[in-house]
């Protein structure tokens, strides 16, 4: 698969004083999770030469995690058919092999994608089924590491609280995220190229640019992680729908039942001010405006780009719930 891209990606160098061959990986990585698979922890690094089964929470073929502030995440990266990263990447070459005239330099990058914003709207169509299934969505953030010293190596590690700087996005995402939502890890090697065939004239620059290409391999390892709980505190609340307004035309007649940790807290009334249908994406944006049970006004909150009238509901609810605990309405 390929990439072309106007801007070099910032490149982290890591340097690690074991070199790591198969012979020296402890096996139970490969006998619970595969080759091609990747270990998921929040606990601490995976050890490359001792598995601890205690450190990961693994079923049905997916990872659970806890979201909320301050968490961290450890991956170990098991290359696919416990082959070092020099094979996959000279096989790569090889297979390429018109490209490499214009080689730049080698990398190891590791993309992540994450199945809903941070307002909740869903952004996959269909999940990966297969390794050799890419998502079809734009990954959240990449990390990029140098190639030259991984190159032996069948196995490398990446740890979310040592990239802090380079991965606010994901960080940011891990607070608000719900129980259910997913993230989608894909690690790959490949090449960065000069693409002359791909040169286009520039009018600000009044000059052919040449852009760059990524070249990479095959997804060598990834995984599926979903989040199973949260400890951020807006995620204690809840709702459940007892009738839907009677029209969409912003009439607050609508009624919920406001839930904390599961038990009745509250009732806000609400109402739907429907504004568009986007005719291309089959979007909905609309308002849900909300009061309390005495009619006391909440707030109105914009759902936009949502797929469903019951998403932007569930959306906008955490915004109702913000301003309910601010100005000390619900405890």
């Amino acid at each position: 698969m390929t990439r072309v891209h106007l801007l070099l990606t910032v490149v982290v160098t890591v340097f690690f004083s074991t070199k790591l061959i198969s012979q020296d990986l402890d096996q139970g990585y490969v006998r619970t999770f595969s080759w091609g698979g990747i270990a998921v922890t929040q606990e601490k690094i995976p050890a490359f030469a001792s598995y601890e089964p205690n450190l990961f929470h693994f079923k049905d073929g997916k990872f659970f995690i806890t979201a909320g502030e301050d968490v961290d995440l450890h991956c170990r990266y098991l290359l696919k058919g416990g082959k070092t990263y020099g094979q996959h990447l000279n096989a790569l070459k090889k297979s390429t092999n018109k490209k490499v005239a214009t080689l730049k330099d080698d990398y190891i990058r590791t993309l992540f994608y994450v199945s809903h914003d941070e307002a909740g709207a869903q952004l996959y169509t269909k999940w990966p089924a297969s390794m050799s299934e890419l998502p079809e969505w734009k990954e959240i953030c990449v990390d990029e590491i140098n190639f030259a010293p991984a190159a032996d190596w069948v196995s490398s590690r990446f740890t979310l609280s040592e990239r802090q700087a380079d991965f606010t996005s994901l960080i940011s995402w891990l607070k608000r995220a719900r129980p259910g939502w997913k993230i989608y890890i894909v690690h790959v090697a490949g090449y960065r190229r000069e693409a002359p065939e791909l040169k286009y004239y520039d009018k600000t620059e009044l000059r052919y640019m040449i852009p760059l290409e990524y070249v990479d391999t095959e997804p060598l390892a990834v995984a599926t992680v979903e989040v199973e709980k949260s400890t951020n505190p807006l995620l204690a609340w809840s709702y459940n729908i007892e009738k839907m307004p009677a029209e969409q035309k912003g009439e607050k007649d609508g009624i919920m039942s406001v839930m904390k940790d599961g038990i009745k807290n509250t009732t806000f009334n609400f109402g739907i001010e429907y504004k568009y249908l986007n005719k291309v994406t089959k979007l909905h944006n609309f308002y849900v405006n909300y009061v309390y049970a005495d009619g006391m006004l909440i707030g109105g909150f914009y759902a936009q780009d949502v797929p469903s009238i019951e998403t932007g509901i569930q959306n906008t609810f955490y915004e109702a719930i913000k301003s309910a605990l601010y100005y000390e309405k619900i405890h």
